[in-house]
């Protein structure tokens, strides 16, 4: 399970943090990642994170997902799903089956 938020990090080093610890062939939800992250109510903001991403490869933002499961924006999500599957999760229609994937933190 991630650790409780620590008040010495952003926001964002504390989503970051938490995005760091998803497993390859498992992907989040924006709001969950929120929620693991001590933000319960940011999932929003955890989107803007995602797509502004500094880091470009060294984050796997390509494993964080709605909560219906659909992939990111139409720029990003070609890219998304050719990681996803590379991981060995199967998208169909640009969605992935979030009980077969979703993590939880555990």
């Amino acid at each position: 399970m991630p650790k409780p938020k620590r008040t010495d990090m952003t926001f964002a080093e504390q989503v970051y943090a938490v995005l760091m610890q998803v497993p390859p062939g498992q992907v989040v939800t924006y709001g969950g990642l929120a929620l693991l992250a001590g933000h319960p109510n940011a999932a929003r903001a955890v989107g803007t994170l995602m797509a502004r991403n500094p880091y470009g490869g060294l984050l796997p933002c390509h494993r964080v997902v709605s909560s219906t499961g659909r992939l990111s924006s139409r720029e990003f999500r070609q890219e998304q799903a050719c990681r996803l599957r590379k991981e060995g999760v199967e998208v169909k229609d640009f969605t992935v089956d979030l009980k077969r994937y979703g993590w939880d933190g555990r």
